[in-house]
């Protein structure tokens, strides 16, 4: 699981119109307002006078207003939400697997069921091995027993 916070997919597909805007903040000079969008004073008077400006420019002016501001706000929130519900998951799951680790490691040390020295085994006791063992030695060739496969004479 990964987690997307704010993408460009989250911008507002509905933007207010243009003196709306500028009513939200308070109808800025138009000099400030062509200084900030980095536009001609003389634009910005006509967006004024025609009371309708580019998408891209009510856009920009969007995230200056209180709208704006609050979904940003209202944004952080839901992804800081989102972040904590996050870690909390990947908590608990990594006290599951711990659990799991421990049960495994237990099953390890139990020994098997019909093991007749499992319950010196289970009491912490060492038990020695009644025979020595040795390592295997490979039989040497010709002798000992065969390595043949079938048992039919050779022709």
């Amino acid at each position: 699981m990964t987690i997307q916070l704010y993408s460009i997919e989250q911008a507002p597909k509905n933007v207010p119109i243009w003196p709306l805007l500028m009513a939200d903040l308070c109808h800025p000079p138009a000099a400030r307002v062509a200084r900030v969008l980095g536009l001609s004073e003389r634009t910005v008077r006509r967006y004024n006078a025609t009371g309708q400006a580019p998408r891209a420019i009510c856009l920009a002016v969007f995230w200056l207003t209180s709208w704006g501001r609050s979904s940003v706000h209202c944004q952080a929130v839901n992804d800081a939400q989102m972040a904590v519900s996050y870690v909390q998951a990947l908590r608990r799951r990594v006290a599951d697997l711990e659990d799991a680790v421990s049960h495994m490691n237990a099953l390890n040390h139990s020994g098997a069921a019909n093991d007749p020295l499992a319950a010196l085994h289970a009491l912490g006791q060492r038990v020695a091995p009644a025979l020595p063992i040795e390592p295997l030695s490979p039989q040497p060739r010709g002798r000992g027993l065969s390595t043949r496969t079938d048992r039919r004479p050779k022709p």
